[in-house]
């Protein structure tokens, strides 16, 4: 299509998806989170919510601090005449239009693939929901949020334990997995409409990213336990040479001598290495089980600090890693929102934070940086803030 020729991802501009105009139909986190990783990367996204509000402003305006920035704003409602008018114009105008709800609702509000193709044939669908999947199934049009997957997939077992689950994080572990996802999803439909002049549908949901986050205990092996990996509240790791260990000065050190894989906690390079960084090799290689090597290794801990413990550790190859408070990290890895630019003539870390001192909130607001995911062509920087519910009329 003419639309499809003109699409031109990039092109000369700074941002990777430059050009690219989205609607955004989406609430809760998931949602919002898909269009806020494609407005990182370049895109116009325009966020659409109903007049009435149908959630809180823990959902609306504190979660929506770090997913909607960038945005801008419209208030409409799509079920009444002007709305869909307004709808209607904004889907002529998109390249993608983001929604985040079950087939039976998309339907029933007119935003179902026929129902925007009718208005715009080179529009891309991004549709995600709870339950989706390649297949149609019985739970496939029900509506949940992310510890409801948590609680089906497994995961409140694998972080909890069996006799306690529990729910990852308590805000967001899925959702922000399912707006890396989506995004991606939606970048690779836009590269086939560029390249075939065909618009896709873009597909993803909470149960797809859930077991994908569970795809490395999914093997399975000859001797394996049905479910042998580390879970609770007590887990230290998987094995004595994959595991933490307080240091004497009650600093915890994490080490990663072997692979998390119990078949490989008696590997003798390893312990070679661990013993001879923390002074103990003999007293290691002697241990016969893995209860006298975590004890052993125990030992040669409590007989040292955690900083030259550490050292020790990578100066013989075998990575280690002190624990450290959210609050340090934040403080050693702190940039000013008006500085922060992210390209290859700026490199900077994968984990960093952002304070913006000017929010309109009218207070500091500290933030992940944007710069977790990054081109090596493109540049990113900090966007603006979450805008005021309806200040693009």
């Amino acid at each position: 299509t003419a639309r499809a020729r003109q699409l031109e991802l990039g092109g000369k501009a700074k941002r990777w998806l430059s050009g690219v105009n989205v609607v955004d139909l989406s609430n809760v986190i998931a949602g919002p989170n898909i269009g806020g990783m494609l407005a990182r990367f370049g895109a116009t996204v325009i966020k659409v919510d109903p007049t009435v509000p149908t959630y809180d402003p823990i959902i609306t305006v504190f979660m929506g601090l770090p997913v909607s920035n960038g945005k801008q704003s419209l208030l409409a409602d799509i079920k009444a005449l002007k709305g869909r008018q307004v709808l209607e114009r904004l889907v002529d105008w998109a390249d993608v239009v983001l929604v985040n709800q079950t087939q039976q609702q998309m339907t029933s509000l007119g935003v179902d693939e026929a129902s925007l193709k009718a208005i715009n044939p080179s529009v891309i669908l991004t549709h995600f929901d709870c339950f989706g999947g390649p297949r149609w199934g019985p739970r496939s049009d029900g509506i949940g949020y992310d510890d409801l997957i948590q609680a089906i997939s497994g995961i409140m077992m694998r972080f909890g334990g069996v006799a306690t689950p529990e729910e990852h994080a308590h805000l967001g572990t899925i959702d922000v997995v399912s707006g890396v996802s989506g995004a991606l999803s939606t970048c690779m439909s836009l590269l086939k409409l560029r390249r075939t002049g065909q618009a896709d549908v873009a597909r993803t949901s909470l149960a797809a990213n859930g077991t994908h986050l569970q795809l490395p205990f999914m093997y399975d092996y000859h001797g394996r336990e049905d479910f042998n990996e580390p879970s609770g509240r007590e887990a230290m790791g998987w094995h004595a040479l994959h595991r933490w260990y307080c240091a004497r000065d009650g600093t915890w050190v994490f080490i990663a001598a072997a692979p998390p894989n119990r078949a490989l906690s008696a590997d003798k390079a390893a312990l070679e290495r661990v013993g001879k960084a923390l002074g103990g090799f003999q007293a290691l290689y002697n241990a016969s089980n893995e209860c006298d090597r975590i004890e052993v290794i125990t030992g040669l801990f409590q007989a040292m600090d955690a900083a030259p413990a550490v050292q020790a550790l990578m100066d013989f190859g075998v990575p280690a890693v002190a624990q450290r408070r959210m609050s340090d990290l934040r403080e050693q890895n702190m940039s000013d929102a008006q500085s922060f630019m992210l390209d290859s003539e700026h490199p900077i870390k994968t984990f960093n934070f952002f304070q913006q001192i000017d929010h309109p909130s009218e207070e500091t607001v500290t933030m992940f940086a944007p710069s977790s995911i990054r081109s090596s062509r493109f540049a990113i920087d900090v966007l603006s803030p979450l805008p005021k519910y309806g200040q693009h009329r």
